[in-house]
């Protein structure tokens, strides 16, 4: 017999929060943000790890509250950051959420718990103002040679017939004159990048990974799935770049591989015939639309792994890409290139967690990634991680050229 899901209760009211970024007194645990579509949501704390039903205590709230579960996983389902799970799923204490000027406030516990203790959470919501953006930070240098020499590999790799494509990756390490304010970091990703997802999550021993991720894992709303395809980058002023060989043939292996993750588990798959750009603050990349019908009793996660990792982060195959990178790179990628997001009793909301940085008191690790294929050159691809980088690097408060 199978178990009824577990049960929750809330209540929601308006607030007088400046931002719903400034939720306070307490650090905040996680966040889900996009300027351009007026989604604004952070939360703290952590009443349940298990997804089940919420039923209103009260009056609901007029506008849509993301989630309420926030959370997501792991690149590699077999290698996790310390204090980070390879997957978890979190129903906050409380949430606030809404355009600035218009943030209601919300709070959540198990079945049983009297209203009173619910609002009593919520009185104690306030402003919690950011620290000043100015922070002083310097980065460490890279070593580009071992960038180059891992490049080399890949395209031996790939001259061999085991892979078509991999996405390697590296980190920038930064230092601040005191801890990072993340608060302020998310505020300035919103303000560089608002068609990007702006995103949060905790640590169990505290440590931050935050980015702003221009690229959806998937939307699930009433069965029907959607994606994107997003592989190729270039600054503003070089989009002609996106018109190689190079670039349209890795798009196109993303393509392949949504399509081919993705046949066991829905219908009527849809795809736009050629690629689009799209725009991300200075950077431009190629982009396809992609749309589908989940089959009868398929979980939206389950669709959801089925397309993670896709080729614009691992590799194609992805297996043999992720054993490949796990072999080969300096560090753990954690949740970088993850999923990241929210999900409901039946709808799922995920981005792909790059363009990120994973934030220790005075110390963050900002990590980039691009894409190697028969022709890539390494200089090529250093110069497109350092143009990535400077997404993070600049919400940091590290000085341009530094």
């Amino acid at each position: 017999m199978t178990a009824s899901p577990p049960r929750y209760v809330g209540v929601a009211r308006p607030s007088d929060l400046e931002h719903a970024l400034l939720l306070g007194p307490d650090d905040l645990s996680f966040a889900w943000c996009r300027a351009d579509q007026r989604v604004f949501a952070a939360a703290v704390g952590a009443i349940a790890e298990d997804v089940g039903e919420v039923q209103w205590l009260g009056a609901p709230p007029p506008r849509a509250l993301p989630g309420p579960w926030f959370g997501g996983w792991s690149f590699d389902e077999t290698r996790a950051w310390d204090g980070f799970d390879l997957e978890r799923w979190v129903l906050p204490e409380v949430v606030a959420f809404g355009p600035p000027g218009e943030v209601w406030i919300a709070a959540f516990a198990r079945e049983g718990t009297p209203p009173e203790a619910l609002h009593a959470r919520l009185d104690r919501v306030c402003d919690c103002v950011p620290a000043s953006f100015v922070n002083g930070a310097v980065r460490e240098p890279s070593d580009r040679g071992a960038w180059e020499r891992l490049v080399d590999e890949a395209l031996t790799s790939i001259a061999s017939g085991r892979l078509d494509k991999l996405v390697l990756a590296r980190e920038v390490v930064v230092h601040g004159r005191r801890g990072f304010d993340v608060r302020t970091v998310l505020l300035h990703l919103l303000a560089m990048h608002g068609s990007a997802w702006v995103f949060l999550v905790r640590g169990r021993h505290g440590d931050a990974f935050v980015g702003a991720s221009p690229e959806t894992l998937c939307v699930v709303t009433e069965g029907r799935l959607e994606t994107e395809a997003l592989a190729g980058t270039s600054r503003d002023d070089a989009v002609a770049s996106l018109t190689s060989t190079k670039e349209r043939h890795e798009h196109a292996l993303v393509v392949d591989g949504i399509r081919a993750s993705l046949r066991p588990y829905v219908r009527n798959f849809e795809a736009a015939a050629l690629p689009a750009l799209k725009s991300q603050g200075r950077l431009r990349h190629l982009h396809t639309p992609v749309s589908a019908d989940l089959l009868a009793r398929v979980e939206p996660t389950l669709a959801a792994r089925a397309l993670h990792p896709t080729p614009a982060v691992a590799g194609s195959p992805a297996r043999t890409a992720v054993d490949w990178l796990a072999e080969r790179e300096d560090f753990v990628r954690g949740w970088y290139a993850g999923a990241v997001g929210v999900r409901g009793a039946a709808s799922l909301h995920l981005a792909v967690a790059i363009r990120s940085a994973l934030v220790h008191g005075r110390t963050a690790r900002v990590f980039v990634g691009a894409g190697v294929v028969p022709g890539s050159l390494a200089e090529r691809e250093w110069e497109e991680t350092e143009l990535k980088a400077s997404v993070m690097l600049r919400a940091l408060g590290v000085a341009e050229g530094d």
